[in-house]
């Protein structure tokens, strides 16, 4: 009898130590960052996307039906950007932007390139919402001799296993609050 417990004891106390490890694991897996590498290209009236280093196909999609309640999905997207934007808890994210245009009127691209910079720092401001920035780096080339459009946007958000959760927790709340309002 003694040794029937005594192999119970033991055989606890490996489970506990297998449960240790696995949630010490956990934990780490939680908090080492994983990097999304999204990739956007336009040149020649053609837009090539890839997610990391696989290119994603946007011609051969069918479009998706419409969902009804557009005006609560609004609702609930609104409610989580702004419970996100408060959060101390934010991704990481660094991107560089290249653009090439360009148009035969000299003029025109001048108004353009202006354009574009106030665009991008707007963007900036709007990104600064949502991530922590860690790198921004904006290239804008005027060509005034022809016609061209080259756009080139590498991305990568730094997100760990712990943000994803914190994420899910801010949309489930947001969903039972306008499940309430409504």
């Amino acid at each position: 009898m003694a040794i029937i417990e005594d192999m119970l004891l033991i055989g606890g106390q490996i489970m506990f130590i297998k449960c240790l490890i696995i949630f010490s694991f956990l934990i780490i897996l939680a908090l080492i960052p994983i990097p999304l590498k999204i990739s956007l290209e336009v040149k020649d009236k053609k837009v090539h996307i890839k997610l990391f280093n696989k290119s994603i196909n946007l011609h051969n999609q069918r479009k998706q039906n419409l969902h009804k309640n557009i005006k609560s999905n609004k609702i609930k997207y609104i409610n989580l950007l702004s419970r996100y934007k408060s959060s101390n808890f934010k991704s990481n994210i660094s991107i560089d932007t290249y653009i090439e245009h360009g148009s035969n009127d000299a003029s025109l691209t001048a108004i353009s390139y202006g354009t574009l910079n106030s665009f991008f720092y707007i963007l900036y401001s709007l990104l600064q919402n949502i991530f922590k920035i860690k790198h921004y780096n904006l290239k804008i080339v005027p060509n005034f001799n022809k016609t061209i459009l080259h756009l080139k946007i590498r991305c990568i958000i730094y997100i760990n296993m712990a943000q994803v959760i914190n994420i899910l927790f801010m949309y489930r709340k947001s969903i039972k609050e306008v499940k309430a309002k409504e």
